[in-house]
C-alpha cells in the first residue's frame, strides 16, 4: 500500500527557508523499501523483552494513537491518491515500523549488543555495517520520511529505556548518525536525568534559535543541523545578488586567506572576515564530516529543496554545495580545508570530495544573500604587501607612542594625590 501524501510544517514561506510543503511517498512498511526483514520478527523482540509484558503491544498503541492526530497532519491525503490507511491500521504501521527504524538508529550509534538480540537467534547477525550505513541513509531519503515525534515517544517506552542503560553513548561526528543522536538518544538521556554527550555540531544552534520544536521528520532535523541558527535577525545585508566564481581553496590560502571553523552556527554562519587592518584575513565555514554515505545525504537534501524552492532557484543547502564544490576543485584543496578543521574524512573520501561535489546536480540558479555578500567580500580582498604592512606597523606604533606621551603629560601635570 504505497502512494503520494503530502507533508506540511510550519506556517508558510519565511525569510529563514521553512517552507510549506513536501510531497512524500508513503509506504505501508518502512523496511520494504530497504532490504525486506521481516518486520513482526523486530516487533516481537520488543514485545518479549519489555518490562510490561502482555500489556506491551496495547501501551505502544495507546502512546502512539494519541499522536496520530498530529502524523495525519504531516501526512495529508493527494486528491489523486486516496490511500490513507484506516486508524488502527495507521497506528499499526507507525507502531511497528517506528520500533524498526529505532532499533536500526540504535544499532548504528552503540552497536548490536545493547538491543538484547539472542546470540543463537536469527535477529540482526547479518546486520553488518555497510547495511546499517545503508539503512540510515535511507532514513533520511525524501520519499521514505517517518514522523520523528513519534520515534521520541517510542523512545520513552522500556524497551529502548533498557537499550539506552545498557550502551555507551557518544556524540558522533557524521551527519546522519549526528541527527539520530540528537534527536533521538540525546533529548531522551537528558529528560532521565542521565548525562548526554553533545555531538560535534549538535542540533545547539536550533535550540538557541528555536528551532528545535519544528522537526517533524530526520531530513528536516538533517536540513536545520547543516543550516544553523537564523543569525540576520531580519536585516539583509546589501549586495549585489550576483554569484561571482569564489577561487578554490589553494588559491585563496596562497592569496593570504586562512580558514576558520565557525563553531557550530552552520551554513548560516558562513562570514568573510579581516582583523588588524586586513594583517589577518579567514573565510569562516560549518565543520562537516564527509564518508561513503555524503553524497547519498547531500543529494536527500537537494531534493529536499528542490520541493521547497519549486521556482528552480534552490536553497540553502544548495548554495552552500556550489559554493564548496567551486572552494574544492582538487584533492590538494580538500586537505587545505581538512588542516583547519573544516572537513573530517577518510583517506578515500578526501581523495574524491572534489568529484563528489562536482556530480552533484545542483539548480542552475542559486541565490542565496549571505553568499553573495561572501563572494563580493573575498573577490575585494586585497592581500596587504609588505611595504603596506610596513607602514600599517609604523601608523600603529606612532599612534601608541602618542598616546603613551599625552599619558605621561597629563599624569605629570595633573598628579594623583
Amino acid at each position: 500500500m504505497a502512494g503520494n501524501w503530502i507533508y506540511y510544517w510550519g506556517n508558510g514561506s519565511n525569510p529563514s527557508g521553512r517552507i510549506q510543503q513536501v510531497r512524500v511517498n508513503f509506504c505501508r512498511r518502512f523496511t520494504t523499501l530497504l532490504l525486506s526483514p521481516d518486520l513482526d520478527l523486530y516487533w516481537q523482540h520488543v514485545v518479549r523483552n519489555s518490562d510490561l509484558n502482555e500489556n506491551t503491544e496495547k501501551k505502544y498503541r495507546e502512546e502512539v494513537a494519541a499522536l496520530e492526530g498530529q502524523a495525519r497532519k504531516i501526512y495529508h491525503t493527494d486528491d489523486n491518491f486516496n490511500v490513507v490507511p484506516t486508524g488502527d491500521q495507521f497506528v499499526d504501521i507507525m507502531v511497528k515500523q517506528g520500533c524498526f527504524i529505532l532499533q536500526v538508529a540504535l544499532c548504528s550509534l552503540g552497536g548490536l549488543a545493547p538491543l538484547g538480540y539472542p546470540e543463537d537467534g536469527n535477529l540482526g547477525k547479518d546486520w553488518d555495517k555497510e547495511m546499517i550505513d545503508n539503512w540510515v541513509s535511507s532514513m533520511f531519503s525524501i520519499s521514505k520520511q517517518f514522523p520523528l515525534f513519534i520515534l521520541q515517544k517510542l523512545m520513552e517506552q522500556s524497551f529502548f529505556q533498557t537499550v539506552l542503560s545498557r550502551g555507551k553513548w557518544k556524540g558522533p561526528h557524521d551527519l546522519a548518525r549526528m541527527v539520530l543522536y540528537d534527536s533521538l538518544v540525546k533529548p531522551t538521556l537528558d529528560s532521565h536525568g542521565r548525562r548526554a554527550a553533545t555531538s560535534f555540531l549538535g542540533l545547539i544552534h536550533c535550540k538557541k534559535s528555536g528551532l528545535a520544536k519544528e522537526q517533524p521528520t530526520l531530513l528536516h532535523a538533517l536540513w536545520l543541523t547543516l543550516t544553523g541558527p537564523d543569525l540576520s535577525g531580519g536585516v539583509v545585508k546589501e549586495g549585489d545578488n550576483v554569484w561571482s566564481t569564489v577561487r578554490s581553496a589553494t588559491e585563496l590560502r596562497e592569496a593570504g586567506i586562512g580558514f576558520r571553523n565557525n563553531k557550530e552556527m552552520g551554513i548560516r554562519g558562513i562570514k568573510f572576515k579581516t582583523k588588524w587592518l586586513k594583517f589577518d584575513a579567514y573565510l569562516c565555514l560549518p565543520f562537516i564530516s564527509i564518508g561513503p554515505n555524503t553524497e547519498t545525504l547531500l543529494k536527500s537534501l537537494i531534493d529536499f529543496e528542490g520541493e521547497l524552492y519549486q521556482d528552480g532557484s534552490g536553497g540553502e543547502v544548495c548554495a552552500y554545495l556550489k559554493f564548496m564544490s567551486e572552494l574544492v576543485r582538487s584533492h590538494e584543496d580538500a586537505k587545505v580545508l581538512a588542516v583547519h578543521g573544516i572537513i573530517d574524512a577518510d583517506t578515500e573520501s578526501e581523495e574524491k570530495m572534489h568529484h563528489t561535489l562536482a556530480s552533484l546536480h545542483l539548480p542552475e540558479v542559486v541565490n542565496n544573500q549571505n553568499l553573495c555578500v561572501v563572494r563580493d567580500e573575498i573577490r575585494g580582498y586585497v592581500k596587504p604587501s609588505k611595504w603596506d604592512k610596513i607602514v600599517n606597523l609604523i601608523v600603529i606604533t606612532l599612534l601608541l607612542t602618542l598616546v603613551q606621551t599625552i599619558y605621561t603629560v597629563v599624569g605629570y601635570h595633573h598628579p594623583k594625590n
